[in-house]
């Protein structure tokens, strides 16, 4: 690239629930003027985790979650470009509720990529032309993967596009071409929730991506911020938590509340830590990463700036799990066991911030966080 190119990027979108019915008590602006600032950028990227309509079919055995359409405003106001729409809740409500999705995007002018009407249209990129450039950015998620199955689109069936290694290298190399992609992104819904590192098999299948001609890997889903790692001159982040975080319900009228349960209180704790990631690409490649740590504020639907001590601990996490991608000892058989202690110190670090000790030592509570992180298991 002749000109410096700068994409921003952020975690996970939840706007029903709480956050929905929130929405109309934010007086000014949701995000304080210094990410606004960060959100000055030729690309700005999210995933959108729920769909903005329930007229399709309820799909069943699981948690449902979609917003309204009022809440969706808020895109505008953080400049998006970009959304990505394979996840595990964007077909919560069929693909009737997803399509209703995207004609709300489109009349936004808001573009996307990871769900279609069958396998050819979900693995379709969004394109994007700035700079003298042609950007492209394709979006994939786990499916059977996930504690609550998503469904993969197929050549008759509608879904999303799912991580398989020969579908990303496929359309890596098609919009490298046949589109003559400057810059071609890749957005993945996967890996564990409420850990802060990535697993080992994603460490490996985000470096063939590079591999396969990829510039930039975009990792969500875990709903706590991971580290990252620039591979062969191509930044790969594995995890960048939530943005928006709000209950979850099952319809607009009954949704847990977070504040009354003390596993719940503890799970909400970690999700208000956030950020939002810039990578610069100049005409040599990369040349820069920044983050800026941000906080959603308890109980609010407004994202506030953390004072030095929490910014501090929320910069050494990610520095943290950064290291440990980097390791060469992420292959052996000692590092599940490092994984599954540090989760636990994290966890330890990010409820004492928030006052909820009590709640961490209460032995229902802990048993269950100890079961959880020795089998490796969701938490979502």
């Amino acid at each position: 690239m002749n000109k410096d190119f700068k994409i921003s990027f952020f975690g996970d979108l939840m706007l029903g629930g709480k956050f929905s019915e929130d929405f109309n008590k934010i007086k000014n602006s949701y995000l304080p003027k210094k990410a606004k600032k960060w959100l000055v950028a030729d690309l700005v990227i999210s995933n959108l985790e729920a769909p903005a309509s329930n007229r399709g079919k309820p799909s069943k055995n699981k948690i449902l979650v979609y917003t309204k359409k009022k809440p969706l405003k808020v895109l505008k106001e953080m400049n998006i470009d970009f959304l990505n729409m394979a996840n595990n809740h964007i077909m919560d409500y069929g693909y009737e509720g997803a399509k209703d999705t995207k004609k709300i995007l489109d009349k936004m002018k808001i573009k996307y990529a990871g769900c279609g009407k069958n396998l050819k249209e979900s693995r379709k990129p969004a394109v994007f032309k700035k700079k003298g450039k042609i950007i492209t950015v394709n979006s994939y998620s786990f499916t059977k993967e996930f504690v609550e199955p998503v469904k993969a689109a197929t050549k008759k069936m509608p879904g999303v596009a799912p991580i398989k290694i020969s579908y990303i290298k496929e359309d890596v190399r098609c919009v490298k071409n046949k589109l003559n992609s400057g810059l071609a992104i890749v957005s993945l819904h996967w890996g564990e929730g409420k850990s802060h590192n990535p697993r080992p098999e994603q460490i490996e299948t985000a470096r063939k991506i590079i591999d396969c001609g990829a510039d930039l890997v975009i990792g969500h889903h875990a709903h706590c911020l991971q580290g990252y790692e620039v591979y062969r001159g191509k930044p790969i982040f594995y995890g960048i938590g939530n943005f928006i975080s709000s209950p979850y319900m099952k319809d607009e009228k009954s949704h847990l509340n977070y504040e009354n349960k003390g596993k719940l209180r503890i799970r909400y704790a970690r999700e208000r830590n956030t950020a939002i990631f810039n990578v610069i690409f100049g005409k040599r490649g990369v040349k820069s990463v920044s983050v800026l740590p941000l906080l959603q504020k308890k109980g609010k639907p407004v994202m506030t700036l953390p004072d030095s001590k929490t910014k501090n601990r929320i910069l050494k996490g990610i520095e943290k799990s950064s290291r440990r991608i980097k390791s060469k000892y992420y292959k052996s058989l000692i590092f599940p066991v490092v994984r599954r202690l540090d989760e636990l110190m994290r966890m330890y670090d990010d409820i004492k911030d928030e006052g909820l000790k009590k709640d961490f030592f209460s032995f229902s509570t802990f048993a269950r966080i100890i079961t959880k992180l020795l089998k490796g298991k969701h938490f979502s």
